[in-house]
């Protein structure tokens, strides 16, 4: 008679951990208010394809749509702010820059003498 394979605790504990931890992964993503697939696919790097957004709002008998474009034209306003705080900074600290550089030399000027 054939002998049965007896699992060792070393194989118990592999499969027991291949059941147990995605579970602990979902179970901390949604306590934590997370999606776990949207994390799933965050970390394997899967791109998903975004339908356009598009829902109406209605206030006061009026429907305004709210749609990518305008989100779109949004966050292209926002980033233009910001290039141009961006920019001021730069011009800002290249005049420091000069500032600094005029004063190392006035120094080494004065103390050649």
């Amino acid at each position: 008679m054939r002998r049965k394979y007896k699992m060792t605790g070393c194989a118990r504990f592999l499969i027991f951990l291949l059941i147990f931890t995605p579970l602990v992964l979902i179970g901390v993503s949604i306590y934590n208010g997370n999606n776990p697939i949207d994390q799933v696919k965050e970390l394997l790097n899967i791109e998903t394809t975004e339908q356009p957004l598009e829902r109406n709002v209605e206030n006061d008998n009026k429907t305004s749509t709210v749609s990518s474009e305008g989100i779109l034209k949004s966050t292209i306003e926002t980033q233009k702010e910001t290039i141009q705080e961006l920019r001021k900074e730069i011009s800002d600290l290249k005049e420091e820059l000069q500032q600094k550089d005029r004063q190392i030399q006035l120094l080494q000027g004065s103390g050649n003498e």
